[in-house]
């Protein structure tokens, strides 16, 4: 992968936060930054599949149930929030989800870093979904018709922006206030706590969102780093108290 790195910096210049951890991905979204959309989407379908033969009592190993609640990370929360939000097939309509990292719009992300991917790649995403994709939305498509009737559709529209589809999306947030638990670190710089209440903050309950910052170093990426004792055992402890803060908020 170093070599792929050493690639895309020699034809298109030095660029921040490249990495051999993330040049795939980099190169992938930023040759089509559609595939952010599109992955998003397989996975939705793949989760829906998989809910649906647990619901149903096909799975080979989970037992029949119809009680599905999410526990969700960084990027995950906020695929997990569109996918309650557009409640495909009723699957999530009594669904918890727990966020940790993660719960705010796609605007206030900030995704180039050496584990994720590199400013050129993010800046490529970033300008397209905010600037271009909704342009894009025009005439007869399958694609056309899935992100502007569905539920689901609409939901990732007004996922980018807090000013983008506002009404709809903080209408079907607020009937979901007490679904959802969010969990931000005051020095997460990837996704910032303050995009975070600007998302799930304003729906009269204020423990929706609690903003936490760990007596240690850590990062987004890596919030419960390996260190040495006795910084160890603060990490354990904080490990262990988001754990059991989801557990309660779950069970």
């Amino acid at each position: 992968m170093i070599n792929f790195m050493k690639d895309r910096n020699s034809t298109l210049g030095e660029i921040n936060m490249s990495s051999f951890a993330n040049i795939a991905l980099s190169n992938r979204l930023t040759e089509d930054p559609m595939r952010f959309f599109k992955s998003g989407y397989q996975t939705t379908t793949d989760i829906v599949k998989l809910l649906s033969g647990i619901r149903n009592g096909e799975h080979e190993i989970i037992p029949r149930t119809s009680n599905i609640n999410i526990f969700a990370y960084s990027i995950g929360a906020f695929l997990a929030e569109i996918i309650l939000m557009g409640n495909p097939e009723n699957l999530f309509s009594d669904s918890k989800l727990f966020i940790f990292c993660g719960g705010s719009v796609f605007s206030n992300m900030r995704g180039s870093s050496k584990l994720i991917m590199d400013s050129l790649a993010f800046d490529r995403v970033y300008n397209y979904y905010l600037n271009d994709f909704e342009k894009t939305l025009t005439g007869k498509s399958p694609l056309v018709d899935f992100l502007s009737t569905s539920q689901i559709g609409m939901a990732f529209r007004s996922m980018i922006d807090l000013g983008r589809f506002k009404t709809f999306r903080e209408n079907i947030l607020k009937k979901l206030r007490d679904q959802i638990h969010s969990i931000s670190l005051v020095k997460d710089s990837v996704i910032p706590c303050n995009g975070v209440i600007s998302t799930l903050g304003n729906f009269n309950k204020k423990d929706i969102v609690d903003i936490w910052d760990f007596p240690y170093e850590y990062t987004h990426e890596n919030p419960f780093p390996l260190l040495d004792f006795p910084l160890s055992k603060k990490v354990d402890y904080w490990f262990e108290k988001v754990f059991a803060e989801a557990t309660m908020f779950l069970a």
